[in-house]
């Protein structure tokens, strides 16, 4: 949400607001969607390719076990689907996005948040087993409830934790280098403790340094210096009448301090009653809804999500500092409900009472500060972008969805009690609850060529059938906010309502049909004739949203490229970093696999000799297609030793390559374009998966796809004038590996006979002679310099000790 201009206001005077604390030995909760975000930009990993989530999901995995080092228990808790209430703030952030990414390239760009990024956070704290739960809405008053409940801190960067009554520590705080306690503190293993340095907030010092106030007020001070629910500008009458003091510190602590000193003089009754007061009468209603809003999450006591995250072991917290007692707190919370209810109750009757003071204002004046006083400062900005918002809606389908919705008026359907405990559990994305609650479908934008339509538009039919899961037959159409040309837009879904196998059921009876017959649904809606047993159960979705998008692709023009480079994440990416861990730089993997990489080099050369004989009296085993088993098997069958051998050549496409680091403009947005809607295909498959209660394996995408890799391969294999006779060769150290290239190529090319791949013209082949001095090659020691003869299609790295085990005597 946040509070205008308040982070900024607090870390100005650092020192004044914020102690000091030694972090270690509690629980914590995390805001997840804030924690994603901050640690994204935090890693600096390019985001002009799509998504690296393979270094993503790395870089998170040492953030928490940073924490658990430090004996830190983190309960994460994330954001749900959008309320209406919040929708302009959605439109406006969703156009800044799509101004950022029509900007994006690497080096320069601005840190574009990836598709799966969020999914590929859930994904670490599965597997490091750390609790989380999802808000049915935005999280913070499910957060502000479980840190006063279990009595432990927040880690965050929102505003609005400056507000609530409970222990905040601000992210950019928190120190990410674990520090050794002091008085030889040990574990129970006789290993050192540690702590994060970090700084702790509480609103006691806020209100303290103005001279105080009563907690009970603390949700309208929220109100008054407005957040995403509602704006500073609603209340300008209210800032005509109050008397902000001249000074040297900026407007906005000027602005603080004379709210609370204003709030200090009233109850919260007498206070509500002037605010609603100062409002235009057609206007009383709204704002006092958005007050009981605000009121009714800062006073909630208790969490829907408790079953989700809490455990009986809650010892060892941080307690929270407040000076009123649980008992009291909650005592006063109920009371300030009480009052709003009776006020809200009686709006009638106040409008008929309440002194006609807008009769006073004319519309024009702005009531807060001179433009002189509050130039440049970070609350005059927050106004003016949200001033901006309103005046940017021209297109008048926009205009229609914010008009029709002023009242906060949702649409509220049904939903059910399995698919709402997956959404708590966090394993259904907030888009369905946006279908089912406000009947629109809002998607992350992309890196994308803004020449071409939007990347989401290839998806559609999946979408479709998730509608027509989710709501049935009904009157209510979903609108699909999606980007075109480079503007903003929506559009109408088309739902869908059964498929060859199925009539969609309700969406409440959705888990009573067999999970043969709800795969088949996916299946069939991908128009994807596949035997999945041919493949692991981890490559399902993937596989289906690879040929599903190669189907429907129109622009760019698919090609046999676009085939290759997916197959070579999968036989790449998941299956070497599953054998050999997750290697990025050279240092981490010599450190590891040295002298084993050197036992298996010298083994090989030595049988070189014996090798190249066979294959010179008999055709080559793996030609013959035959031979071939399926994906599955031949994924169970790679060799260990393969997979190391294979790292140096796999190694430079995982990082930029040297042409666009010395020239940026070198970089192809098109290309990116393209997997930006294979992403789309999959983020949606994954959707309809979850709406079918999951009868395919979750894909752990971190496992399978990084756009910087996808990039440079794609870029490479548009290159060649023979892919197949490239592969032969680029695998040739790596038998097991070419085997399962192969297998899957075959599968694959099976479902696509109808699909016309752009093939390169094949040129005639030609010999080269390439000198190679096998003493410069680490671990092959020999005087002699050899002539070696390459193929044109063929592939040798003189840095890549590895390459002289393919080459010809």
């Amino acid at each position: 949400m946040g509070v205008r201009g308040l982070t900024t206001f607090v870390k100005s005077q650092e020192k004044k607001y914020l102690k000091s604390y030694k972090l270690h030995n509690c629980k914590v909760l995390l805001d997840g969607n804030s924690i994603a975000s901050n640690l994204f930009i935090w890693s600096h990993i390019e985001s002009a390719f799509g998504g690296d989530y393979d270094k993503f999901a790395k870089y998170v995995k040492e953030f928490f076990k940073l924490l658990l080092k430090c004996e830190i228990n983190p309960l994460v808790v994330f954001d749900g689907g959008y309320e209406m209430k919040k929708l302009r703030t959605v439109y406006s952030r969703m156009k800044d996005k799509y101004k950022s990414i029509r900007l994006a390239q690497p080096l320069f760009g601005s840190a574009n948040f990836p598709l799966f990024m969020k999914s590929v956070f859930r994904e670490v704290l599965v597997e490091l087993n750390i609790p989380f739960a999802q808000s049915d809405f935005e999280a913070d008053d499910e957060l502000a409830a479980l840190a006063r409940q279990l009595q432990c801190p927040i880690v965050s960067y929102d505003s609005d934790f400056y507000i609530y009554d409970v222990t905040y520590i601000p992210l950019p705080t928190v120190c990410l280098e674990p520090i050794p306690l002091q008085n030889n503190s040990l574990d129970k293993n006789g290993k050192p403790k540690y702590y994060l340095d970090c700084k702790v907030y509480n609103v006691d010092v806020l209100i303290n340094s103005f001279g105080g106030l009563d907690k009970s007020m603390l949700p309208l001070l929220a109100v008054l210096l407005g957040n995403d629910y509602i704006k500073r500008s609603v209340f300008k009458a209210f800032y005509q009448h109050l008397k902000i003091p001249k000074g040297k510190t900026n407007a906005l602590q000027r602005r603080i301090k004379a709210v609370i000193e204003w709030l200090r003089n009233e109850t919260f009754e007498s206070a509500v009653r002037k605010i609603i007061g100062r409002m235009k009468q057609n206007r009383r209603k709204y704002v006092m809804k958005q007050i009981k809003r605000i009121v009714d999450g800062y006073v909630q006591c208790t969490s829907i999500l408790n079953e989700y995250l809490i455990t009986p072991d809650t010892t060892n917290m941080l307690h929270s500092t407040n000076d009123v007692s649980k008992g009291e707190s909650s005592r006063i919370n109920c009371q300030v409900a009480d009052i709003v209810d009776h006020i809200e109750k009686n709006m009638e009757f106040l409008n008929e009472n309440l002194e006609p003071i807008e009769n006073k204002i004319s519309d024009l004046e702005d009531g807060f500060l001179s433009k002189n006083e509050e130039a440049g400062s970070e609350d005059s900005a927050s106004e003016q972008s949200e001033d901006d918002s309103d005046l940017e809606l021209k297109n008048p389908k926009t205009k229609e969805i914010f008009n029709s919705n002023q009242n906060d008026e949702i649409i509220e359907n049904p939903i059910p009690n399995w698919l709402l405990d997956s959404a708590r559990k966090g394993s259904i994305q907030p888009c369905v609850i946006d279908i089912l609650v406000l009947n629109q479908y809002i998607v992350p934008p992309q890196v994308e060529d803004f020449n071409l339509s939007s990347a989401q538009f290839i998806s559609l039919k999946i979408l479709n059938a998730t509608v027509g899961l989710l709501l049935g037959k009904c009157d209510n159409l979903v609108k699909y906010w999606v980007r075109t040309g480079s503007h903003l837009d929506w559009f109408t879904v088309e739902p869908i309502h059964e498929t060859a196998s199925l009539k969609f059921p309700p969406c409440g009876s959705i888990l009573e049909i067999s999970e043969s017959l709800r795969r088949a649904v996916i299946l069939e809606v991908a128009e994807v004739d596949l035997d999945l047993t041919l493949l692991p159960r981890e490559w399902h979705l993937f596989v289906i949203a690879l040929v599903y998008w190669l189907k429907n692709m129109e622009e760019p023009m698919v090609t046999e490229s676009h085939l290759h480079t997916m197959v070579m994440c999968l036989v790449t990416i998941f299956t070497l970093d599953s054998h050999i861990g997750v290697h990025r730089n050279r240092q981490t993997f010599k450190k590891k696999y040295k002298n084993f990489v050197n036992r298996v080099i010298e083994n090989r050369c030595k049988e070189k000799g014996v090798q190249q004989n066979l294959n010179k009296s008999c055709p080559s085993l793996i030609k013959n297609k035959s031979e071939i088993t399926n994906p599955k098997k031949e994924l169970e069958n790679v060799s260990h030793d393969d997979c190391v051998l294979m790292f140096e050549s796999i190694l430079p496409y995982h990082h930029l390559s040297e042409e666009i680091t010395a020239k940026p403009k070198l970089f192809c947005v098109t290309t990116v374009h393209a997997f930006s809607q294979f992403q789309s295909c999959l983020f949606n498959l994954v959707v309809l998966n979850s709406v079918l209660g999951f009868p395919l394996q979750e894909t752990c995408i971190s496992k399978l796809f990084s756009g910087t890799f996808v990039y440079n391969m794609f870029t490479n294999l548009s290159k060649r004038n023979n892919i197949s006779a490239y592969i032969e060769t680029f695998f040739q150290n790596s038998p097991s590996l070419l085997r399962l290239y192969k297998s899957l190529i075959n599968v694959l090319e099976g479902l696509l006979t109808d699909v016309k791949l752009y093939r390169k013209p094949v040129k005639s082949q030609k010999k080269k002679k390439i000198k190679v001095n096998l003493s410069d090659v680490e671990t092959l020691h020999t005087e002699e310099e050899e002539e070696v003869v390459v193929e044109e299609n063929g592939f040798l790295d003189v840095n890549n000790k590895f390459s002289v085990l393919s080459l010809e005597e």
